[in-house]
């Protein structure tokens, strides 16, 4: 079977995920509350592609952001506040 079909299916894998997501998808995927995915939106930490109404997620940041090591998500230690609060550019 080639690799980069489903099994049994035929389609590519790339099929499998479209290249962008809405944010409660993107929640979703990332395991983490819709409300906590449009904080991290609005704080930057979560990119978003604008089309007319629509906010949506790349599905390259939410592997990204995914695949971070502990040590970047940590907090920098300014304050012992603790949590995600600092910001995070994906390229």
């Amino acid at each position: 079977m080639n690799p980069h079909e489903k099994s049994g299916h035929g389609e590519p894998a790339t099929r499998e995920m479209p290249l962008l997501v809405s944010v409660p998808e993107a929640a979703r995927l990332l395991g983490i509350g819709r409300t906590c995915a449009w904080d991290m939106v609005r704080n930057g930490e979560l990119p978003i592609r604008r089309f007319r109404k629509r906010v949506l997620v790349p599905r390259v940041a939410l592997e990204q952001l995914a695949n971070m090591d502990v040590q970047d998500v940590e907090h920098d230690g300014q304050d012992n506040k603790g949590g995600l609060n600092k910001t995070y550019p994906i390229a």
